[in-house]
């Protein structure tokens, strides 16, 4: 919304549906925050991003980290970052 409001053209899609009503090359960057374990076809995924942007940004949690791997060992399940 705070995006919208400043101009900035925006797309909200279910990005397991594809991306196929946007142009080729309609974005000079598209941002993938924290969903590429989310998605079932990533790779498809990032295809798709890269047709309708010139550059991607793909932003993945870091599970690595003792604290993180500590919280999924006893809660048994991926925490929310």
């Amino acid at each position: 919304i705070e995006a919208i409001s400043k101009g900035m053209p925006v797309i909200q899609a279910d990005l397991d549906e594809g991306l196929d009503e946007v142009p080729e090359h309609s974005f000079d960057f598209a941002v993938l925050s924290q969903t590429l374990q989310q998605v079932r076809h990533p790779k498809e995924l990032l295809t798709r991003m890269l047709r309708v942007a010139q550059r991607a940004v793909v932003l993945v949690p870091n599970y690595g980290h003792w604290r993180v791997r500590v919280q999924i060992l006893l809660q048994g399940r991926t925490p929310i970052t």
